[in-house]
């Protein structure tokens, strides 16, 4: 299978597996070229997910690093004002905050179309539908008080953590240790039992 990144031998075994389950040659040889393209490709989407969730958990970590430096909170009730004003950290703060909300809703969305049987029958989805997807881990908004923004933070960070190691579970890529999941926020975890 060139180009697939699937060996012949790949193919050969799980042809031999279809053969000893009753399936003629040409039928083993057809079962086992598909199920290694489905598995190539969902690896690929997993790969995807674990990417850009990945990119998420950055950005939660800029965010929290940039609360825990500042003098001057950019979070709360005076930050909604200047999150509108280029050049501030609240504007900055929240433009990572849409990055975060759209992986979040462009990842429910897959999710609800991955489970529906023509994966289309979603339809075109509303800005409330869509605010909804992006807040299905946790609310972030900036004018949330430091530590209800903070402890969202935290917890939808968790949430991705989780969702990469199961991902990569699936896929066997995954670490074993607990760290992997909780990462540093493990603390959290058993104060909240987020």
């Amino acid at each position: 299978m060139a180009g697939t990144g699937i060996t012949d031998n790949e193919v050969a075994q799980l042809k031999q597996k279809y053969i000893s389950q009753g399936f003629s040659e040409e039928s083993a040889q057809k079962q086992a070229e598909t199920e290694l393209l489905d598995q190539s490709k969902n690896q690929g989407v997993v790969e995807q997910q674990v990417n850009q969730n990945q990119i998420a958990i950055d950005k939660i970590d800029s965010i929290l690093t940039r609360l825990e430096d500042e003098f001057i909170s950019s979070v709360g009730f005076t930050s909604i004002g200047l999150s509108s004003i280029p050049g501030t950290d609240s504007y900055n703060i929240n433009k990572d905050l849409d990055t975060i909300k759209a992986i979040i809703g462009f990842s429910k969305l897959q999710e609800m179309r991955d489970a529906s049987k023509t994966g289309g029958a979603l339809g075109q989805i509303s800005d409330r539908e869509n605010q909804l997807l992006q807040s299905v881990l946790g609310s972030l908004d900036i004018g949330q008080s430091p530590e209800q923004f903070k402890q969202n933070l935290q917890a939808i960070k968790i949430s991705l953590n989780k969702i990469n190691e199961a991902a990569q579970v699936d896929s066997g890529t995954a670490s074993d240790s607990p760290e992997a999941w909780y990462g540093e926020w493990n603390p959290i975890y058993e104060e909240y039992g987020i």
